[in-house]
């Protein structure tokens, strides 16, 4: 994959861990798959790993500090192979996406900008930023996303761009939607971030005859 990207004169950006919120694999094999991405970040020579920070399951009671103490234990050992490797992961804002038994109207960690921020000023290295995602925190914070994006603004390394009507997580372009992108725009420029717009939409949706106007619309 490598030869064929330099051969078109592309390359990788960011790449994307996987996650086991939904209890999809056994944890040897989550492990295994954990260290697989991330070695095939760096092969690819990508500069950011994008990571949810969420695999911890609430039970009982919503306790940040030992969801916060798990978290930074989990992904501690890539915080260390990004260092080696050139590479930064990047911890990604979520938002409560309803599918498990709420604690205390919680269970989704990184839902709030204060937990993200824990994380990342837990490591204090340049080898751990934010990637923030536009869509996710229309979800989490509604009209007051733009107050949470300042505050994670001096940790941003990287970005998921889309939007949506803040109930649903819909991944559509920008400007479909309810974000207020010009003033975002404007907040990123007062922090100087010289980092890509990363588009991430929703396949399936767009008839495939679409497609290629929709690209365009895009581009």
């Amino acid at each position: 994959q490598r030869e064929a990207l330099d051969a078109a004169g592309l390359s990788v950006e960011q790449t994307h861990a996987p996650f086991n919120r939904y209890g999809s694999y056994e944890p040897a094999l989550f492990a295994e798959y954990y260290r697989r991405a991330f070695e095939t970040s760096r092969i690819l020579g990508a500069k950011y790993v994008v990571v949810h920070a969420d695999e911890y399951r609430p039970a009982g009671r919503y306790d940040e500090q030992q969801i916060l103490s798990y978290t930074c234990d989990f992904l501690a050992p890539w915080v260390d192979f990004a260092a080696k490797n050139g590479l930064v992961v990047a911890v990604e804002n979520l938002f409560e996406d309803k599918a498990f038994p709420e604690i205390d109207g919680k269970n989704r960690y990184t839902a709030r900008v204060e937990e993200l921020l824990a994380v990342i000023e837990r490591f204090h290295t340049p080898e751990v930023g934010c990637c923030w995602d536009f869509g996710h925190a229309r979800c989490a914070f509604g009209d007051g996303m733009l107050d949470a994006l300042r505050q994670a603004a001096p940790y941003l390394v990287c970005t998921h761009v889309h939007d949506n009507n803040h109930r649903e997580d819909q991944h559509l372009l920008p400007f479909l939607g309810e974000i207020g992108w010009e003033a975002h725009m404007a907040l990123l420029r007062e922090h100087g971030y010289q980092g890509k717009l990363s588009f991430e939409f929703v396949y399936g949706r767009i008839p495939d005859a679409l497609i290629p106007s929709c690209l365009e619309t895009a581009r």
